[in-house]
């Protein structure tokens, strides 16, 4: 039997075996064990780094100082430099495994918690460890600590072990007993632990060191996890020994007695440390943190002295004893609210803790941080707080204008993430953390019958929310108080502010703090660490090295402008296991964590970056944040209304008919704020829109190519407005059109950026180039013909849409009007195949157009849509089929025409509610029937018309300006009835309606944007608001509702 000694053969090739890839760049081997299929590796190397590119590829080279060969060589032995000292770590991994080999199976395991995977080969690891504190650092602390400290040693050491001893068990219970081994479901044997016992035996005799040979990464981390955690307990007992007196007092407990339990919680940072919820035997507890905590104190100290100087409600606060490199923080019990009331204040409170958050750029208050206690929500970790301005482009990842400069950044409201499955994190947003993807479990744990399951964790839930009698009251149910509160400490901040900023103020107390920078998230770096806990990353250091170059690619490939020192930094923390922590001082832009500090790494410091904030502190900021708690909240408890229930909508009053010129000014002023919002985008304008997803949380899209919600439906507005003006007003319309135009004549040959058939897709784009062919200079057409190239008779084929939105009637409708523009007969050939594809799989004048396949009405995304395009290609081509079917789609709807109600049945799934836009209900019904009143018999089509027009309330208006959905197609409706039937008073309810629109300025009302971050786009946002404008002072205009 082995007594653990390593032979020095035995060492170098552990050694060797567990070198990371920077190590056998930086000290290359010769001879040792061969690599299998070193190109592969070299292969997998490039794709992380560089995304197989090799330009970049070779910059990382050129950066580490190698050659393609020279690392070519370096990845194809897992050989020991000759001449080179071994590392220490396999010296003491020598000592481990003569504690292993020596060690009683039985003796060893006596004291180990229960359930804990391979606990009797672990147990003498432990026993090691313990051996290895030096107890003089604190005599009476150091024993009850590494009690109470003993079982976060093994929950590591079994994360980072279970499972490769597992596939060993497993061999060695296939070799001894193949049919219990591949038996699916087998009975329990009589002594269900003899293969057990013999597999414990044989690794605590030459298995073990055989073991660490072949997992020599794991070998090399089992090592540092000793180490740290033997660091950890001396340096929290010797703490604890200095503060023990003042933690007394300051705990007014009297005597706390020795340390009970000790709880690991949050991630590890710098060698192994975290943050310690400790328990003494008083029942006392504290959390002690293991770095300074400058910044929670002055932070607490801050919310007292504004609930002192201000109206704003008293916050809990817990007690901070701060010293040098560490502090301990009073622990915060959650505790329920006494009634609903006292919810509501929690919610108030709540407003107040984000604006004063937001003032300070606090970006971390995910539901960790916060506790319920009552109704104070309290954060405890404020490390991310005065986080400093970081340019775009020193960071790995994107944040758009809308995250970083709202209150958003603060991680308390939920943000929707489409190209995510992160769950929603944030400190009002959720009290609960899904597990993330399948967890490893262990069945029948230290038996023969021990398997390991890839299961759904469980999800954890946390008491961060208020609750009342065992019931979270969640923030939809109370967001008004939480708005209030929000607008409290807005106006109490800006009102305070020169007093917050003074010398000596309340921000002087943080001067010279230690702050965290996020660099990366979180989540990236827990990606890397649970990898390290598999069989194939943990047998050498090869695989892990390529896993972790793929931190390098932002700089391999240029995209961001961050020193490769920063990469060093997070590389070296993920290979002893931790996560990367990277601070600044308050004052300084100075990025420390890197071996080489970054200077200049911040525009401005954290301490200048929060005055700047301050200072931006206006009403217009303020309505701006609360924009975000009504998208983050609102919506889903009522406060926002339905795009299509105008039941109740908004009274019109008595507005002043629009004149022109005031049409003409409301049209530039809703320019102007679609210009201001424009961020540049390489060359290019564009725009981000924050919106309240149907799911929770605000959405924040960065807008595409479309008509309907893009660029080009920007572009045709801009150009509307430089039509209609003159001078420096037209130049910079013209101008604005044309760059936003440009972007989206690169996309048209882009089949997947343009997947839909109808306006919402390629059947936009042909449409939209066309009236900007008709408004501004420049040949736009030839970009329409390429975009009508687009609508293929294979696409047509598979459109199961149908609609004008996204289906085939989109299509058909712009290619007719392309044709009215050219007489290009391509163009209405692809309109004749569109308009056969809906004839074709029509029943009567239905479609399969809902997402259940259900007909509708309407004109976006109904049976009026699909008439209306079949009615002008009989126009266009003055064949009977497609009248038909338009006078098919026509009867189809009347068929749902309430009488009673004056309006079109919705069909679609939801019920109970009054629609009224141009993409569902009246309006765009009448909308259809004025553009086939000279394509259809006169008699239904006339009688429809009247119907919308007379039916239409006199008295309110939808909830909403924009134009698929809101007044803007009401103005349309109107309008266009009045000039086309010669019926002025239609005309004058247009404009009265416009007046209505303008009558609060520019504060025009939309469900998605706010006041900075405007929604710009033509059917949804200001853009159609400002054409409907231009359209009632310039009817020659095309009217983009009716694809003219």
């Amino acid at each position: 039997m082995s007594d653990g000694t390593l032979a020095p053969d035995r060492k170098r090739r552990i050694a060797g075996r567990a070198r990371t890839l920077r190590e056998r760049l930086d000290a290359p081997a010769e001879g040792g064990p061969a690599v299998e299929d070193p190109e592969e590796w070299l292969a997998e190397w490039r794709d992380r780094v560089a995304d197989g590119d090799p330009a970049a590829f070779r910059r990382r080279l050129d950066h580490l100082g190698v050659s393609e060969s020279e690392a070519r060589a370096a990845v194809s032995n897992h050989g020991w430099p000759e001449g080179e000292q071994l590392p220490g770590w396999v010296d003491e991994l020598e000592s481990v495994a003569a504690d292993v080999t020596a060690a009683d199976r039985g003796e060893a395991s006596a004291a180990a918690p229960e359930n804990v995977p391979f606990v009797d080969l672990l147990a003498p690891v432990v026993s090691y460890a313990r051996e290895q504190i030096d107890p003089s650092v604190a005599p009476a602390e150091v024993p009850p600590v590494a009690d109470a400290m003993e079982p976060w040693l093994y929950k590591r050491l079994a994360r980072l072990s279970a499972h490769p001893l597992f596939v060993e068990f497993k061999t060695y219970v296939a070799h001894h007993d193949r049919e219990l081994a591949l038996a699916e479901d087998p009975d329990p044997p009589e002594d269900d632990r003899r293969h057990y016992r013999g597999f414990v035996d044989a690794m605590l005799g030459d298995g073990f060191v055989r073991f660490v040979e072949e997992y020599a990464l794991l070998a090399r981390l089992l090592v540092t996890t000793v180490r740290q955690w033997v660091s950890a307990v001396e340096e929290f007992s010797a703490r604890l020994a200095a503060d023990r007196e003042s933690l007394r007092e300051w705990l007014g407990d009297g005597d706390l007695g020795a340390v009970e339990a000790v709880e690991a919680t949050g991630d590890r940072h710098e060698d192994g440390r975290a943050v310690l919820a400790v328990t003494f035997e008083s029942g006392a507890r504290v959390a002690y943190k293991p770095r300074p905590l400058d910044v929670e104190g002055a932070f607490y100290d801050l919310l007292d002295w504004l609930a002192e100087r201000t109206d704003l409600p008293a916050i809990d606060r817990p007690a901070v004893l701060a010293r040098e490199e560490y502090g301990w923080l009073e622990w915060v019990e959650p505790d329920q609210c006494s009634d609903r009331a006292a919810a509501e204040r929690y919610y108030r409170r709540a407003g107040v803790l984000l604006g004063v958050l937001y003032a300070l750029r606090f970006t971390d208050g995910h539901l960790e941080n916060l506790v319920a206690a009552g109704e104070h929500p309290v954060v405890v970790d404020v490390e991310t707080l005065a986080h400093p301005e970081l340019p775009d482009d020193r960071l790995p990842h994107d944040a758009t204008p809308a995250l970083r400069e709202s209150v958003l950044r603060t991680s308390l409201l939920p943000v929707h993430r489409p190209d995510s499955d992160r769950a929603d994190l944030s400190g009002f947003g959720s009290d609960e953390l899904p597990a993330e993807g399948e967890q490893r479990e262990f069945t029948a744990v230290n038996t023969d019958l021990m398997d390991m399951e890839s299961v759904e964790g469980d999800a954890e839930t946390f008491e961060n929310l208020p609750r009342v009698d065992g019931e979270t009251v969640a923030a939809d149910e109370c967001f008004e108080s939480l708005r209030a509160g929000l607008r409290a400490a807005h106006d109490a901040l800006e009102s305070n502010r020169e007093a917050l900023l003074a010398e000596g103020g309340p921000l002087a107390a943080f001067e010279d703090s230690e702050v965290r920078v996020i660099y990366r998230a979180t989540r990236t770096y827990g990606t890397v660490l649970s990898s390290l806990t598999t069989p194939e990353y943990l047998r050498t250091g090869l695989k892990v090295g390529c896993k972790l170059e793929a931190l390098a690619r932002p700089q391999a490939t240029e995209a961001v402008d961050a020193p490769w020192s920063v990469h060093d930094h997070e590389r070296a923390a993920l290979e002893r296991l931790d996560v990367p922590r990277l601070t600044m001082s308050t004052t300084g832009t100075t990025l420390r964590g890197p071996a080489d500090p970054v200077a200049e790494f911040a525009t401005l410091s954290p301490r200048a970056a929060v005055e700047q904030r301050l200072r931006a502190l206006d009403a217009t900021d303020r309505r701006e944040q609360c924009r975000y708690v009504d998208l983050a909240f609102g919506e889903l408890s009522g406060g926002g209304a339905d795009h299509a229930d105008v039941t109740g909508g908004r009274p019109v009053g008595d507005p002043t008919p629009l004149s022109d010129a005031d049409a003409r000014r409301a049209a530039r002023r809703a320019f102007d704020r679609v210009s201001a919002a424009a961020v540049d985008d390489g060359g290019a304008p564009a725009w981000c829109v924050p919106s309240a997803h149907r799911d929770g949380g605000v959405l924040i899209e960065w807008m595409d190519e479309s008509l309907y919600g893009g660029r080009l439906g920007v572009a045709v507005f801009a150009a509307g407005v430089a039509a209609t003006a003159d001078g420096s007003v037209a130049d910079d319309a013209a101008a604005l059109a044309a760059d936003a135009a440009a972007e989206v004549r690169n996309s048209v040959a882009d089949d997947d950026a343009h997947e839909s058939l109808g306006i919402t897709g390629v059947g936009g784009l042909v449409y939209g180039f066309g009236v900007l062919d008709d408004l501004l200079d420049g040949d736009y057409l030839t970009d329409a013909r390429r975009a009508a190239a687009a609508v293929t008779d294979e696409r047509v084929a598979s459109d199961d849409h149908y609609g004008v939105t996204d289906g085939a009637a989109g299509a058909a409708l712009a290619l007719v009007a392309l044709h009215d523009r050219t007489g290009d007969g391509d163009a209405l050939d692809r309109a004749v195949a569109c308009g056969e594809h809906l004839l074709a799989d029509r029943s009567g004048g239905r479609w399969p157009l809902g997402t259940d396949d259900r007909p509708l009405t309407g004109f976006g995304h109904g049976a009026g849509g699909v008439g209306y395009a079949l009615a002008r290609l009989a126009e266009a081509t003055g064949e009977d089929r497609f009248r038909e079917g338009a006078l098919d789609a026509v009867a189809f709807e009347d068929g749902h025409y309430d009488a009673g109600a004056g309006e079109w049945a919705d069909l679609r799934a939801h019920a109970g509610k009054t629609v009224d836009g141009w993409c569902n209900g009246r309006t765009g019904i009448g909308l259809v029937r004025l553009g086939t009143l000279t394509a259809l018999p006169a008699g239904p089509v006339r009688r429809d018309v009247e119907r919308a027009l007379s039916e239409a309330p006199t008295d309110r208006m939808p909830p909403y300006d924009h134009a698929c959905c809101g007044t803007a197609s009401w103005i349309e409706l109107f309008l266009r009835a009045g000039r086309q039937l010669d019926a002025p008073r239609y005309e004058r309810r247009a404009r009265r309606l416009a007046g209505a629109v303008v009558s609060g300025g520019d504060e025009w009302a939309l469900r998605s944007g706010t006041r900075t971050r405007p929604d710009p786009t033509l059917f949804r946002g200001l853009g159609g608001i400002g054409y409907a404008l231009l359209r009632v002072s310039n009817p020659d205009l095309p009217s983009t509702l009716l694809f003219e």
